[in-house]
């Protein structure tokens, strides 16, 4: 479950990180309306975006899909997991 997760959210990741990128990028070109800013520091605040978005939601889901699966293999142990019941027929 948490390799699942983690790449899950790896994906989410790149797809978060290529707004970021597309954003920092658009900013680029429009310029700040302070002035003060650099256009190296935003082209590579895109780039790193798209490099670190999928690195950092990837091991977070990984983090979190095995403490999810912890508590749900300890709550099953304690409950007595899930019952389902089926009927079988001749067809």
């Amino acid at each position: 479950m948490a390799r699942m997760c983690g790449v899950i959210y790896s994906m989410i990741g790149l797809i978060v990180g290529t707004f970021f990128s597309i954003m920092a990028v658009t900013g680029e070109a429009f310029g700040s309306p302070i002035g003060g800013s650099s256009k190296l520091i935003e082209t590579m605040m895109g780039i790193g975006a798209i490099i670190l978005f999928p690195i950092i939601f990837g091991v977070c889901g990984f983090l979190m899909g095995l403490l999810s699966a912890a508590i749900h293999n300890l709550a099953a142990r304690i409950i007595g997991g899930i019952v389902i019941e089926g009927v079988q027929t001749n067809s």
